[in-house]
């Protein structure tokens, strides 16, 4: 890592102040895997007019087996307003790339997720993902699909849909500015209305600070009752 003494400074001027806000460090994933060890650590904050703030934290350790297979531990913490930074979940990923933009014209994966929450938060989930990724002449474009369920005795076991979206354009060397969506569309035996849905849109910039460091940050903006007001969130992380 060739700038550990900004990681560090950044690292703890963002856990000083986003603590009293309150949560959403959810990310529209690229489908792309890379061999070797990455560890990201993520925060987001929500703020809501009919909600209490919400701050939640994860760490990921992702081990790519190869340049197909990737694995991913996730553990994830939450603080609500006027509350206490508590455990909420572990999660286990596994990420199967099936097409690659040299050989197919685009990246796609598939990805497996089983979260594992806290015995007094509610029930386990698995949720299954579709990748998607095209890059041209400085401009990418991401997509997500996703279906989830829960699971176990506290379970509500209809199955649920998500859409998330990602169009990037590079701005400066490694440094890329675009806008992103996420459509919570719920549950799929019965579509809610509009504004029963959670709609969030809104900026986001990602980059690298050096070689081995990459960040990303943004805001998102609820445009469906369902949904936040506003939220907050950065990443930060390194490969090794």
């Amino acid at each position: 890592m060739k700038n550990p003494s900004f990681f560090i400074a950044l690292s703890a001027g963002l856990s000083f102040f986003a603590p009293h806000a309150g949560a959403t460090n959810s990310n529209v994933s690229g489908p792309d895997v890379r061999e070797g060890v990455a560890v990201e650590w993520r925060m987001g904050s929500e703020y809501d007019e009919d909600s209490p703030d919400r701050y939640q934290q994860r760490l990921h350790i992702n081990y790519g087996l190869s340049e197909t297979f990737d694995l991913r531990l996730i553990t994830k913490q939450e603080q609500r307003e006027g509350g206490h930074l508590e455990y909420r979940a572990t999660d286990a990923e596994i990420k199967w790339q099936l097409f690659e933009d040299e050989t197919d014209g685009f990246d796609g994966s598939v990805k497996l997720a089983y979260s594992m929450a806290d015995g007094d938060d509610g029930a386990d989930s698995a949720r299954l993902f579709w990748l998607y990724q095209i890059s041209r002449y400085g401009f990418t474009f991401r997509h997500n699909s996703l279906l989830g369920t829960q699971l176990g005795s506290d379970a509500e076991h209809t199955p649920t849909a998500e859409m998330r979206w990602q169009a990037m354009a590079n701005i400066w060397q490694h440094h890329s500015l675009g806008m992103e969506m996420f459509n919570n569309l719920g549950a799929v035996d019965d579509w809610a209305g509009y504004n029963a849905q959670g709609h969030r849109i809104g900026p986001v910039l990602k980059g690298k600070l050096s070689e081995d460091v990459s960040y990303q940050t943004g805001l998102l903006f609820g445009i469906s009752d369902d949904a936040p007001d506003i939220g907050l969130k950065f990443f930060i992380g390194t490969r090794f």
